[in-house]
């Protein structure tokens, strides 16, 4: 595989190029909401050093980021499978491709259980890489080019990797650590949640921006090829990019004031930055989806009172 991706077989995945990292900070009440969803994990598959296969581990990891995907509306969506049919991705590994505006896969989440070393690590990466390399080509063939972000875990540790088919080259974090969970110490598995999941949300940001700026530019194209000055959609697309980026430098500034210690300023920059990211979302030019069931029933009233009309039976009425 390593020819395949601009890489040396013999280097081993030494010649990988490093790759920084970054925290966008979550408000408290976006996080409050993650650890409802971890804390029903938790009651529904165990805590981590429980889970016997891939696929508990995969809905464990799920809850992580459910909530982190739903700050995007539909503008990020979830297809929680494989693009290669590989003897490989047969073996129970769960993956989540996502795909920006429905249209650009550009984030998946390799999950197995236990991450090794070695050789058996370097198969691991091997066909990370080969499935980013699926999605690039998925990508090329709508005229659409961005990195693929991938992110490759287990719960306990996280491994950021970036494949950019238009520089060559391929980056990685190395392994970081993710979930800390200890007998007796719930406080460490807070924290280490908190710290996890604004690594995930910096990635999330990442990706969503790189799809806005790729419909942006195919726009402008469009434009050009029209010999009109702008595409209706075009204006669109560039202030959802503007009011994205401006989102993303404040929770990024968040979490740094956040590990200065200035907390109730970084709860400001990170309330404002998730404010920006909403405004993004629904300035971009697409056929949303909404909320079917909030959208007919608030919660003040039992449902059977909201709708009378119901006789029990389904679909009639």
């Amino acid at each position: 595989m390593a020819t395949y991706v601009w890489l040396d077989p013999s280097a081993n995945g030494d010649d990988i190029l490093p790759l920084d990292t970054f925290r966008s900070r979550i408000p408290k009440n976006v996080f409050r909401n993650i650890c409802i969803d971890i804390d029903k994990a938790i009651l529904q598959y165990g805590k981590m050093d429980s889970h016997d296969n891939e696929e508990t581990r995969s809905r464990f990891i799920a809850s992580l980021f459910s909530e982190i995907v739903c700050l995007f509306g539909n503008a990020v969506v979830n297809h929680p499978e494989g693009l290669l049919d590989s003897e490989f991705t047969r073996r129970g590994r769960i993956e989540h491709h996502f795909y920006a505006v429905n249209s650009i896969s550009i984030v998946f989440i390799e999950v197995k259980k236990t991450l090794v070393v070695g050789r058996r690590k370097l198969d691991i990466i091997g066909q990370v890489l080969a499935e980013c390399a699926a999605c690039d080509y998925a990508n090329s063939k709508v005229q659409h080019w961005v990195p693929i972000l991938a992110i490759l875990c287990d719960g306990e540790r996280f491994e950021f990797l970036v494949y950019d088919s238009g520089t060559k080259s391929v980056y990685s974090s190395g392994v970081v650590t993710g979930l800390v969970d200890r007998v007796g110490k719930p406080q460490l598995l807070l924290l280490s949640i908190k710290e996890t999941t604004e690594y995930i949300f910096d990635y999330f940001l990442m990706a969503y921006i790189n799809g806005l700026r790729s419909f942006g530019h195919k726009s402008n194209l469009a434009a050009a090829r029209s010999k009109s000055k702008k595409c209706a959609s075009t204006e669109k697309w560039m202030d959802a990019l503007a009011r994205a980026e401006r989102a993303h430098l404040l929770v990024r500034e968040a979490a740094v004031l956040a590990n200065k210690g200035d907390i109730q300023k970084a709860e400001e920059y990170a309330a404002k930055g998730v404010s920006e990211l909403m405004e993004s979302v629904l300035l971009v030019p697409r056929k949303t989806q909404e909320k079917i069931l909030e959208s007919c029933w608030d919660g003040d009233e039992c449902v059977e009172t909201a709708f009378k009309e119901w006789d029990g039976g389904i679909g009639r009425v």
